[in-house]
């Protein structure tokens, strides 16, 4: 973890599953206490989400032939996820989400693209800084990062839920006071919007690959017995 370009990377893999669990969470607690209705409304939800993803690839894939530049790409994907996820905030209607999560699922499908590219670069850049593949060790690194995504959530809805007064004991979304609403709509999407707009600041502040220094390593690498 003391090199910046591998502590930026495994940096913004936190703060993004950290938001995309926080939202994934969050889609329940929207169908029971902001929507009501049966539960099968988080399905479309979800459904949105999912064709975003899809769609979005093959446009990824065209953008990325363009730029040539895989830790540009995540932070390009990590900002859309961020706008698309903000708007949430303030949508109080199944139709409304579900639009937005079509739109958050490109930056989603985006992500997902590069984030192995970009770690490849990661730890060509790793093993010609040390001479030696230790390729378990980051791939751990990677997991309890992600891993580690869980306690934050945990810690953001505890925190939410006690100072907008959310009360688990209300099943009727009629009477649901709007400060919980409120609440559940900030761990929905305001807050997870911050955590990936933080990723792409801190990765940006400390990942030194530039296409210049990746072509490098390649070259490097080539020539190396490992």
């Amino acid at each position: 973890l003391g090199d910046k370009s591998m502590l930026g990377f495994v940096l913004l893999l936190f703060f993004y599953q950290s938001g995309c669990i926080m939202m994934t969470g969050s889609i329940h607690y929207v169908g029971d206490y902001i929507l009501g209705g049966p539960s099968s409304q988080t399905t479309i939800i979800f459904a949105g989400m999912l064709l975003g993803t899809l769609l979005s690839i093959p446009a990824w894939s065209q953008v990325a032939k363009k730029i040539r530049n895989n830790q540009q790409m995540l932070c390009i994907t990590s900002l859309v996820l961020a706008v698309t996820a903000f708007p949430m905030t303030f949508v109080r209607t199944m139709e409304w989400y579900t639009v937005f999560m079509l739109l958050w699922g490109i930056g989603f499908g985006g992500f997902w693209t590069f984030m192995s590219t970009a770690m490849a670069d990661v730890v060509d850049w790793f093993v010609v800084k040390t001479g030696r593949r230790d390729d378990g060790v980051i791939m751990g690194m990677r997991a309890f990062f992600m891993r580690f995504s869980y306690a934050s959530q945990a810690i953001v809805f505890w925190l939410t839920h006690k100072f907008t007064g959310f009360d688990a004991t209300i099943t009727d979304s009629a009477l649901v006071p709007e400060s919980m609403k409120f609440g559940i709509s900030l761990h929905m999407a305001a807050i997870p919007a911050l955590f990936f707009i933080t990723g792409v600041i801190v990765f940006i502040r400390l990942n030194k690959l530039t296409p210049k220094v990746v072509a490098e390593n390649r070259a490097k690498l080539a020539t190396m017995d490992i």
